[in-house]
Protein backbone atom coordinates (compact mmCIF):
# COMPACT_ATOMS: atom_id res chain seq x y z
CA UNK A 1 0.00 0.00 0.00
CA UNK A 2 2.81 2.17 0.36
CA UNK A 3 4.02 1.59 -2.65
CA UNK A 4 0.76 2.68 -4.23
CA UNK A 5 0.73 5.89 -2.39
CA UNK A 6 4.36 6.87 -3.28
CA UNK A 7 3.27 6.35 -6.87
CA UNK A 8 0.07 8.46 -6.38
CA UNK A 9 1.56 10.95 -5.00
CA UNK A 10 4.27 10.84 -7.87
CA UNK A 11 1.35 11.15 -10.81
CA UNK A 12 0.27 14.19 -8.63
CA UNK A 13 3.62 15.57 -8.44
CA UNK A 14 3.82 15.35 -12.23
CA UNK A 15 0.17 16.14 -13.02
CA UNK A 16 1.19 20.00 -11.04
CA UNK A 17 4.26 19.75 -12.83
CA UNK A 18 2.19 19.26 -16.36
CA UNK A 19 -0.14 22.12 -15.68
CA UNK A 20 2.58 24.63 -14.59
CA UNK A 21 3.91 24.31 -18.12
CA UNK A 22 1.05 24.62 -19.74
CA UNK A 23 1.00 26.21 -23.03
CA UNK A 24 -2.63 27.96 -22.59
CA UNK A 25 -1.40 29.49 -19.51
CA UNK A 26 1.59 30.46 -21.02
CA UNK A 27 -0.33 31.93 -23.63
CA UNK A 28 -2.85 33.35 -21.42
CA UNK A 29 0.18 34.82 -19.78
CA UNK A 30 1.68 36.32 -23.09
CA UNK A 31 -1.90 37.83 -24.31
CA UNK A 32 -1.95 39.92 -21.04
CA UNK A 33 1.54 41.35 -21.40
CA UNK A 34 1.16 41.88 -25.06
CA UNK A 35 -2.56 44.12 -23.66
CA UNK A 36 -0.36 45.33 -21.02
CA UNK A 37 2.35 47.14 -23.61
CA UNK A 38 -0.26 47.54 -26.30
CA UNK A 39 -1.93 50.13 -23.74
CA UNK A 40 1.26 51.53 -22.65
CA UNK A 41 2.19 52.16 -26.38
CA UNK A 42 -0.94 53.87 -27.61
CA UNK A 43 -0.82 55.97 -24.64
CA UNK A 44 2.91 57.02 -25.46
CA UNK A 45 1.44 57.49 -29.49
CA UNK A 46 -0.94 59.78 -27.87
CA UNK A 47 1.13 61.88 -26.12
CA UNK A 48 3.74 62.29 -28.57
CA UNK A 49 0.89 63.28 -30.86
CA UNK A 50 -0.50 65.75 -27.90
CA UNK A 51 2.72 66.90 -27.36
CA UNK A 52 3.67 67.45 -31.72
CA UNK A 53 0.48 69.16 -31.64
CA UNK A 54 1.40 72.32 -29.32
CA UNK A 55 4.60 72.63 -30.46
CA UNK A 56 3.11 72.64 -34.09
CA UNK A 57 0.79 75.19 -32.90
CA UNK A 58 3.19 77.35 -30.94
CA UNK A 59 5.66 77.17 -33.63
CA UNK A 60 3.09 78.36 -36.26
CA UNK A 61 2.35 81.34 -33.90
CA UNK A 62 6.18 82.34 -33.73
CA UNK A 63 5.83 81.91 -37.52
CA UNK A 64 2.80 84.25 -37.92
CA UNK A 65 4.16 87.12 -35.42
CA UNK A 66 7.63 86.94 -37.93
CA UNK A 67 5.40 87.06 -41.04
CA UNK A 68 6.38 89.98 -43.63
CA UNK A 69 2.20 90.10 -44.05
CA UNK A 70 1.91 90.42 -39.90
CA UNK A 71 4.29 93.46 -39.80
CA UNK A 72 2.59 95.16 -42.72
CA UNK A 73 -0.81 94.34 -40.62
CA UNK A 74 0.78 96.27 -37.47
CA UNK A 75 1.29 99.41 -40.33
CA UNK A 76 4.68 99.03 -41.94
CA UNK A 77 5.01 98.90 -45.39
CA UNK A 78 7.63 97.13 -48.01
CA UNK A 79 9.57 99.54 -50.07
CA UNK A 80 10.64 97.95 -53.65
CA UNK A 81 12.50 99.74 -56.52
CA UNK A 82 12.22 99.07 -60.52
CA UNK A 83 14.35 95.95 -59.97
CA UNK A 84 12.03 94.42 -57.13
CA UNK A 85 15.20 94.68 -54.75
CA UNK A 86 13.74 96.09 -50.89
CA UNK A 87 14.85 99.62 -50.33
CA UNK A 88 16.84 99.29 -46.44
CA UNK A 89 18.42 103.12 -47.27
CA UNK A 90 17.98 106.38 -48.70
CA UNK A 91 21.56 105.69 -50.26
CA UNK A 92 19.89 102.85 -52.81
CA UNK A 93 17.52 106.48 -53.92
CA UNK A 94 18.23 109.09 -56.46
CA UNK A 95 15.23 111.45 -57.60
CA UNK A 96 13.54 110.00 -60.54
CA UNK A 97 13.42 106.81 -58.95
CA UNK A 98 10.32 104.46 -59.40
CA UNK A 99 9.29 102.65 -56.22
CA UNK A 100 6.73 99.91 -55.40
CA UNK A 101 5.56 100.17 -51.79
CA UNK A 102 3.52 97.52 -50.32
CA UNK A 103 1.15 97.56 -47.47
CA UNK A 104 -0.95 95.49 -45.77
CA UNK A 105 -4.02 96.00 -47.93
CA UNK A 106 -2.27 96.71 -51.53
CA UNK A 107 0.55 98.30 -53.07
CA UNK A 108 0.81 101.77 -54.84
CA UNK A 109 3.78 102.80 -57.11
CA UNK A 110 5.50 106.52 -56.41
CA UNK A 111 8.65 108.16 -57.58
CA UNK A 112 11.55 109.76 -55.67
CA UNK A 113 11.46 113.79 -55.55
CA UNK A 114 14.67 113.55 -53.00
CA UNK A 115 16.19 111.33 -50.61
CA UNK A 116 18.01 112.45 -47.55
CA UNK A 117 19.51 110.16 -44.66
CA UNK A 118 17.86 110.68 -41.31
CA UNK A 119 19.32 113.50 -38.87
CA UNK A 120 21.51 112.23 -36.27
CA UNK A 121 19.11 111.85 -32.84
CA UNK A 122 20.50 114.65 -30.49
CA UNK A 123 23.04 113.18 -27.73
CA UNK A 124 22.05 113.46 -24.23
CA UNK A 125 24.19 115.49 -22.51
CA UNK A 126 22.49 115.64 -19.27
CA UNK A 127 25.50 115.75 -17.20
CA UNK A 128 28.39 116.60 -18.73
Amino acid sequence: MGDLRCRQDRVAELTAAVLRHDPRQAMARARERLQGLRTRMQRSIERTVQRAIVRSGSLAARLEALSPLAVLDRGYALVMDAKGSLVRSTAQLTAGDALLTRLADGAFTSRVETAAPAKPAPRNTIGK
